[in-house]
C-alpha cells in the first residue's frame, strides 16, 4: 500500500555532483541514450537513488568478485584448475549486472510522473 502523505527528502549536495557527473559520463562521453543508461537528468532524489542503486552494485559485485577469486587461487593451488570454473564466474558476474540494468530501464521509478516527494540539497 502506498503512503499517501508524500514525504521529503535531504539530498546530499556530494552524491547529488556524483550523479551529475555519471550522467555527464554516460550520455557524452559514452553516448548512452538516456533509456538504456543507469543515471538520468531526471529529479535530484531519482538521480540520487540511481547513485546509490549503482554503488550497491558495485559493492556486491566487488564482494563476489573476492570469493571467485579466492576459490580460484585455491583450485589453482590445488592443482584442480578448470576453465569451466571461470566461464561459470563470468557468468555469475553478469546476472546482478543484467538484473540492476533491467531496473534501471523498466523499474516503476523509472515514469516521469513518479511522485519523488519533497526534497531539499544539504550534507546530511
Amino acid at each position: 500500500m502506498m503512503d499517501p502523505e508524500p514525504y521529503h527528502s535531504i539530498i546530499s549536495s556530494r552524491t547529488l555532483s556524483m550523479a551529475t557527473r555519471a550522467y555527464y559520463v554516460q550520455s557524452k562521453i559514452f553516448h548512452i541514450p538516456d533509456q538504456f543508461g543507469f543515471f538520468s537528468p531526471g529529479p535530484p532524489p531519482r538521480q540520487e537513488f540511481e547513485v546509490e542503486r549503482v554503488i550497491g552494485l558495485l559493492v556486491l559485485l566487488s564482494i563476489i568478485g573476492t570469493m571467485e577469486v579466492v576459490a580460484l587461487l585455491v583450485s589453482l593451488l590445488t592443482g584442480n584448475f578448470e576453465w569451466e570454473f571461470v566461464r561459470v564466474c563470468l557468468g555469475f558476474n553478469c546476472i546482478p549486472v543484467e538484473f540492476f540494468w533491467a531496473l534501471a530501464c523498466y523499474g516503476p521509478r523509472r515514469d516521469p510522473d513518479y511522485d519523488w516527494g519533497s526534497w531539499e540539497v544539504r550534507d546530511k
